[in-house]
């Protein structure tokens, strides 16, 4: 019991004095007709970001980088979608004339919510093996 109970208080230590990170949403915006912007959320430009340009007809037209200072520019008269990729997990589609986009959502309290689980779990099991452990002792 004093194993689990000192793992755990580690573990809970280790919570506390962690520093923040950021999950690095990607962010979408467009600025004017033929150009975008692709950032993560804490405003860091993705270094290998991909992008693929298609029609309307779903052909791949066009792909590229993103500039240094995260722009994107394109062929408006052509391109319906844009997908971003920065082969690393973050990927974006964009439908050409509308609103920004972003990745992400749910998925960060998603996480969150299973580490809290995993903690109720270890704790919940600490206490009921100390309990068996006070009545095969008695």
């Amino acid at each position: 019991m004093k194993k689990g109970l000192s793992i755990l208080t580690f573990l809970m230590i280790l919570m506390v004095f962690q520093s923040p990170t950021y999950a690095h949403k990607l962010l979408l915006e467009p600025l004017e007709e033929g150009l975008i912007e692709v950032k993560y959320e804490d405003g860091k430009v993705p270094s290998q970001m991909q992008m693929t340009v298609y029609d309307a007809s779903g052909e791949e037209v066009a792909k590229g980088f993103l500039e240094a200072d995260g722009s994107f520019r394109y062929d408006s008269k052509v391109a319906a979608k844009i997908v971003a990729d920065d082969g690393m997990g973050h990927l974006l589609t964009w439908e050409v004339g509308s609103k920004g986009v972003s990745s992400g959502g749910w998925g960060k309290y998603l996480k969150m919510a299973g580490v809290i689980l995993v903690f109720i779990g270890v704790a919940f099991w600490s206490m009921k093996a100390g309990k068996l452990k006070k009545r095969t002792h008695e």
